[in-house]
């Protein structure tokens, strides 16, 4: 069984990052100009493509941070020995243990 919280968050980051770094990579390609008359579209490309690597950047940490976690976990886990089931205290467990006993000492 895992119990292991659930990384679609993170996962979503991620993907949220890779889609930036592609769509302002991709349109600061398309926006570049043929011509300087066009300057002002020059350095708005400029502006996305330099923004671009920090969107890639920040999904990469993002995956190694998941990673670590993980990994960290993990270990974690290997430390702990198996859970395994046990009996249900009886009556007669409880009353030994004086779990029946009143301030009185009576039942």
């Amino acid at each position: 069984m895992n119990k292991r919280k659930s990384h679609s968050g993170t996962v979503f980051k991620i993907n949220m990052n890779l889609l930036g770094a592609v769509t302002y990579g991709a349109a600061a390609y398309l926006i570049w100009p043929d011509s300087l008359k066009w300057w002002g579209f020059g350095l708005l490309s400029i502006m996305l493509g330099l923004a671009a690597p920090v969107f890639l950047i920040k999904a990469i940490r993002l995956m190694f941070k998941r990673r670590d976690r993980d990994a960290e976990q993990d270990a974690i886990e290997a430390l702990g020995n198996a859970p395994k089931s046990s009996q249900l205290a009886t009556d007669d467990d409880l009353e030994n243990l004086g779990v029946f006993q009143t301030q009185g000492g009576r039942k």
